[in-house]
């Protein structure tokens, strides 16, 4: 789609530019090493939509003729995208392409989960399982998770460390585990079986609740 832009760049009354800009323009603020860019996409959102629509230049080009095998390729496409949406809903952030081998592929390399999503979940089930005024730990994203929380436990949330809580609540972000130092408490707590509860894609947990 690239390269058909910008062999093409003065056709069209100049759209092949606009999407060229569109795309290079919000990249550039980054050129520069002192630039700060942390966690992940978000930086980067505005380059989304050029990108989809260069991406549909470059098949429009490969394919130009509107054939049946067109049809068909993008109706394969479109199932695709489907499929993997209801396989992940309502965590389709954690989605990781066929390139790193899937969200199997990704573990241990890459932050499953990002934007604490699976935590209402996890929240949630925590307040049908944890008696009256019990110490609830969540490692990340505390302030927005906690505001699930029972109004007894949300009283106590993070007042006790991980290994006096009576519940831990922690994201799958590899990036954070040395941060928050949970790896010991994690191995530690597998041997003890004192997981009460996981929310699993592919055999991928997005969130673990550890029990004291």
């Amino acid at each position: 789609g690239v390269g058909y832009c910008l062999l093409n760049w003065k056709k069209k009354h100049g759209i092949y530019s606009l999407v060229l800009l569109w795309l290079f323009i919000p990249l550039v603020r980054y050129a520069s090493p002192k630039s700060g860019a942390i966690d992940g996409v978000r930086h980067f959102l505005e380059i989304v939509y050029p990108v989809c629509v260069l991406g549909s230049i470059g098949f429009n080009h490969l394919f130009p003729k509107n054939n049946i095998w067109k049809r068909s390729l993008l109706f394969v496409v479109l199932l695709y995208l489907i499929f993997i949406n209801v396989k992940f809903h309502p965590y389709e952030t954690s989605y990781f392409n066929a390139l790193i081998g899937g969200i199997r592929g990704a573990q241990g390399k890459f932050d499953i989960d990002f934007w604490g999503t699976p935590q209402k979940e996890a929240v949630k089930y925590v307040n049908t399982i944890a008696p009256p005024n019990s110490f609830v730990h969540i490692v990340m994203a505390q302030s927005s998770a906690a505001m699930y929380l029972r109004d007894d436990l949300r009283k106590n949330a993070n007042i006790k460390d991980i290994w006096n809580s009576d519940y831990v609540i922690l994201l799958n972000r590899e990036s954070f585990f040395s941060v928050y130092d949970v790896r010991g408490y994690m191995k530690e707590k597998y041997a003890q079986n004192k997981v009460v509860f996981t929310r699993e894609i592919d055999a991928v947990p997005l969130v673990w609740i550890f029990r004291k």
